[in-house]
């Protein structure tokens, strides 16, 4: 038999059998994992454990089944659409929110009467927030406290500038 006999009809190819020569492609072999054929199939790993001490006795399954899964503490039911649910809502100190505002207008408007109310507005607001655990704000409350003795720190000092510049120009 000659070479183009042996050669099986390639009615696929651009150009037919009796054409040019196609190239010869022999795939390389890979060793496919697992068993050798013919080897008798891996046993699964056993699924039966003993029990441990103080546990309560579980029933055995029958020879044909698989034990079943062993009892956990009941869980949760899951999240709408897979979200985290957020905490319970916490009511917010109205003195907190007053405490910032006024913290952060006093540097800007009126500084000292602003800055003044912001600091004692703080100061209940934290007072409140540490006797009602169920209130929020606490963050709040501290910030427009410390924004406001900044605040009227800052205009005293710059009003002390001021004062002292005015002073010496006039002699």
């Amino acid at each position: 038999m000659s070479d183009e006999e042996k050669r099986p009809d390639q009615s696929w190819a651009p150009f037919g059998p009796g054409d040019e020569p196609s190239p010869e492609f022999d795939p390389p072999q890979t060793p496919t994992p697992g068993p050798p054929p013919g080897a008798p199939p891996t046993p699964p790993p056993p699924t039966h454990q003993p029990p441990a001490q103080g546990s309560p006795p579980q029933a055995a399954a029958s020879p044909g089944q698989p034990a079943p899964p062993p009892a956990y503490a009941a869980s949760p039911p899951p999240s709408p659409y897979g979200y985290a649910q957020a905490p319970a809502a916490q009511r917010t100190s109205g003195k907190a929110v007053a405490a910032l505002v006024l913290g952060i207008a006093g540097w800007l408007v009126a500084p000292f009467i602003l800055s003044v109310l912001g600091i004692v507005f703080g100061t209940l607001a934290r007072k409140e927030i540490a006797a009602n655990p169920s209130l929020g704000g606490r963050g709040m409350a501290n910030w427009g406290f410390w924004l406001s003795i900044t605040g009227l720190a800052a205009w005293v000092v710059l009003i002390a500038v001021l004062v002292a510049t005015s002073g010496s120009s006039g002699s």
